[in-house]
């Protein structure tokens, strides 16, 4: 089994022809590396949704705002007609609403191949520590 210390050297040999460079390392340090990519990119994600979460709030308290004058005592929402730049923001709303939900669902399709990839590198390395106690006690 390759030491870290080979790390460097795999990582700076120059790829084959045609084979990715991080092809060439040995399957843990692929994993890793993997593992690291989905970890950045989670929070990327994550990110983004905060920010997008934060405007939502704020724009949602706009919209709240713009229909108070037209709620009565009761709570009802009595308009005789549709203030159009209320329906258009209301509109805009909408969609980044939607924007929004499309994300979680990107964020945890992300999230769940970061999940199967640190369950399959878990599996690998209880599999190589299993045989390297067994090949110990029957030495």
């Amino acid at each position: 089994m390759e030491g870290l210390g080979s790390y460097g050297a795999s990582a700076a040999r120059p790829a084959a022809a045609g084979q990715p460079a991080t092809q060439q390392l040995p399957k843990h340090l692929r994993d890793d590396l993997e593992i690291q990519q989905l970890c950045d990119l989670y929070q990327s994600q994550l990110a983004e949704l905060n920010a997008c979460h934060s405007l939502l709030t704020v724009d949602q308290e706009r919209l709240a705002t713009m229909l108070a004058p037209y709620v009565n005592a009761s709570g009802e929402l009595v308009m005789e007609a549709p203030d159009p730049d209320v329906m258009l923001f209301k509109h805009g709303l909408d969609l980044r609403l939607k924007e929004f939900e499309e994300d979680c669902k990107r964020i945890q399709q992300t999230e769940q191949k970061l999940q199967d990839k640190i369950d399959s590198a878990a599996s690998d390395y209880e599999q190589v520590l299993s045989s390297a106690w067994n090949s110990i006690t029957n030495s």
